[in-house]
């Protein structure tokens, strides 16, 4: 599928925690709507080794009585990158995310 219509944005940052810990809050689902202001719920459907399908229930921005269900697929691709798809209202996105150790104590996603 070709589209004209593509946005993309590169977000780089260093965090002080292991590669191993950045990963671990990636998947670990269950705090999205806890610690996460706009997830209402998320539900994982299908969770194993490396992929997982689960469906998050979104407040809108500015209408937070209005909410939102949105599909996530999301794979470990390597020992470097996680692939989430998802569409929200509609739109499409794929997200890839890279973290690359910096030190024991430190990585950058």
């Amino acid at each position: 599928m070709i589209d004209k219509n593509i946005l993309e944005v590169e977000a780089v940052n260093e965090i002080k925690c292991s590669k191993k810990v950045a990963f671990w809050n990636y998947w670990d689902h269950e705090h999205l709507d806890i610690v996460h202001d706009g997830y209402q719920k998320s539900d994982v459907l299908y969770d194993k080794k490396n992929f997982l399908f689960r469906v998050d229930q979104i407040k809108i921005p500015l209408v937070p009585f209005l909410k939102f269900m949105t599909p996530i697929f999301m794979v470990q691709d390597n020992d470097d990158d996680l692939l989430v798809y998802a569409i929200q209202m509609g739109v499409l996105s794929k997200t890839t995310i890279t973290i690359t150790s910096k030190s024991e104590k430190s990585c950058q996603i």
